[in-house]
């Protein structure tokens, strides 16, 4: 097997090699939830993945779940299997490093009845904790995933955060993703789902070109997706908030030849399957498509704790989807004069329905909604398509308009008027693409280059001090810190770097100081006084370790470093 260049970002991390096509018999230690609508299959020594997912009254998966573990050197480390909900953190080349591997978990009964599946580990590469909690409500036809990735370093770090979940594909399938965009890895858009020749792409059928798809869809702010296979009037669906989880990606292997091969390689029985994605970015940008288009690397901010929720439920009987969320999902035809709709729900709900044309109430029904029971109506609607209808569930907790209320206008290329590409802003952003990437010596390359072009680059120097901190180069950081100061007393990346570099030369009184001088900047403030704790702890003031522990948690509550510090302090006071 050929070992590509960027393996090296991963260290310590090693390939994994050798792969059979003899299948045998073993024995994989599998948690199930479950409570009357829906269960839940996790494997633990998989890397956490939900295993499947079944709505109880039919006995179908909504979640794809493959029976066999044909693991195949997909994944950077090499060995991967398809199906489930894998949980990836990190860096953005391709599925994590625990994919194949054991992770800790652990078992909860919750006091409202709900019980979790908590998996989690450490990424070595990066020492960033992960954890998730796989948690199914007592009376729900959801599970949830909740997300919380920390970085415990004075370090940016590489950003990647995405939920992937697989779905059995055919060419009965048609998905559902609201917006008017499609982003490719390299950042260029399309439109979506309609490309521009005309094939609605929302079909997986009208997919038989070309090589395998990521559509990356955007321009919506309603932030669910899902999926229905018409023949047997069952489908998927996944909600999150925008916040949490702006990125909604559809991935479908090649359907010819060369994607083709993959589904023997995988599976034994279950079929060729697709991914939908949940992800804090918009897309899954290539090393260098920031160089180009808006859509740049992120980093993991230092003492920065991620946390999101992503929902995953059964769709049945609605012919389709055209809102889902926690609720349940909807769909809306118009027949003639006629319109129809269908609930599926996911809880009990007493609402009421209204349907209005023109603004004007036409239609109005209470209704007692129980998970699970399909809910139908018909009404007469004007003859004229034209006119502006909407289908509301209470307070819009389901909502349906003929005219598309929630398209976003951001943006999705960049404008033909941005020409300056040797400034020293864009010089910095490509460098800190390249950091994100873990290519330090191009992004100090980068970073240098840029504070040539502007010597008071104040952010290109604190990068600079921050790669040479993380290189153990502490005397050749000092200066490019310092430079700031010079022109930037209050400048907090400079300050908390400056402070980083400080401690580690044991000059802890001036550490403090620039730390303290840090806090003022609020993306700093809970790490600033975490660190301020540390340093306490190791004089032994427990109580102001105590107390700066308590100021971290204040600006973030999931700062597990002060959490620990915390702990500690209070153990030694008490």
């Amino acid at each position: 097997m050929a070992i590509s260049r960027m393996v090296s970002p991963f260290y310590p991390y090693f390939m994994i090699d050798g792969y059979t096509n003899q299948a045998v018999e073993k024995n994989w230690k599998v948690v199930k939830l479950e409570n009357k609508f829906i269960s839940v299959t996790v494997l633990p020594e998989v890397g956490g993945k939900v295993w499947g997912a079944v709505e109880k009254s039919t006995g179908k998966e909504f979640v794809y779940k493959n029976h066999v573990m044909k693991f195949r050197a997909i994944a950077i480390r090499g060995p991967w299997t398809s199906g489930g909900i894998e949980h990836n953190f990190g860096l953005d080349l391709g599925h994590a490093p625990w994919a194949a591997s054991a992770v800790d978990y652990k078992l909860v009964n919750n006091p409202d009845g709900s019980v979790s599946c908590i998996v989690g580990g450490l990424d070595l590469a990066s020492r960033s904790e992960w954890r998730v909690k796989i948690n199914l409500p007592k009376d729900k036809a959801y599970f949830e995933t909740e997300a919380l990735w920390f970085n415990p370093l004075s370090l940016h770090q590489a950003y990647l955060s995405w939920e992937v979940a697989a779905f059995a594909g055919n060419d009965d399938l048609q998905v559902f993703y609201p917006g008017n965009f499609h982003i490719w890895h390299d950042g260029s858009a399309s439109p979506w789902p309609i490309d521009n020749i005309g094939r609605d792409l929302s079909f997986y059928k009208n997919n038989k070109f070309g090589n395998s798809k990521s559509y990356h869809v955007v321009g919506d702010y309603r932030n669910w997706f899902g999926g229905y296979w018409n023949t047997s009037s069952f489908g998927f669906g996944h909600w999150s908030s925008y916040s949490d989880s702006p990125g909604k990606k559809l991935w479908i292997m090649s359907i010819a030849r060369d994607g083709a091969i993959w589904t023997d390689l995988l599976t034994d029985k279950d079929g060729p399957s697709v991914e939908g994605q949940s992800g804090v970015k918009l897309n899954q940008p290539f090393e260098t498509a920031g160089y180009h288009s808006p859509f740049r690397q992120l980093s993991h901010n230092p003492f920065y704790t991620e946390t999101k929720t992503d929902y995953w439920f059964p769709v049945k009987e609605t012919g389709g989807i055209v809102d889902a969320n926690t609720y349940g999902s909807m769909n809306v035809k118009v027949i003639k004069d006629s319109l129809y709709f269908s609930i599926c729900p996911l809880q009990q709900i007493e609402d009421t329905i209204v349907i209005s044309i023109k603004g004007k109430r036409t239609y109005a029904e209470k209704v007692k909604l129980i998970p699970m029971k399909i809910f139908r109506r018909s009404c007469a609607i004007l003859p004229d398509t034209n006119e502006v209808f909407t289908v509301k569930l209470g307070n819009k907790k389901l909502f349906y308009s003929s005219k598309p209320e929630s398209i976003v206008s951001r943006p999705f290329r960049t404008g033909d008027d941005i020409k300056d590409y040797k400034s020293a802003e864009r010089l910095f952003r490509m460098g800190e693409d390249q950091n994100a990437m873990r290519n330090f010596p191009e992004a100090m390359a980068l970073f240098k280059q840029c504070v040539e072009k502007e010597p008071t680059h104040s952010s290109a120097l604190a990068r600079i001090a921050e790669l040479y901190y993380r290189s153990g180069q502490y005397q050749d950081a000092i200066p490019y810190a310092r430079k700031v100061f010079e022109f930037s007393a209050y400048d907090g990346a400079a300050n908390f770097i400056y402070g980083s570099i400080l401690d580690k030369l044991n000059k802890t009184d001036d550490a403090e100081e620039a730390f303290s001088i840090a806090s003022r900047t609020m993306e700093f403030r809970s790490a600033a006084y975490s660190q301020i704790a540390a340093i306490e702890l190791r004089k032994k003031n427990f109580d102001l370790a105590a107390d700066y522990s308590g100021k971290s948690l204040d600006f973030n509550r999931y700062n597990l470093s002060a959490m620990e510090l915390l702990i500690s302090s209070s153990r030694k006071l008490n």
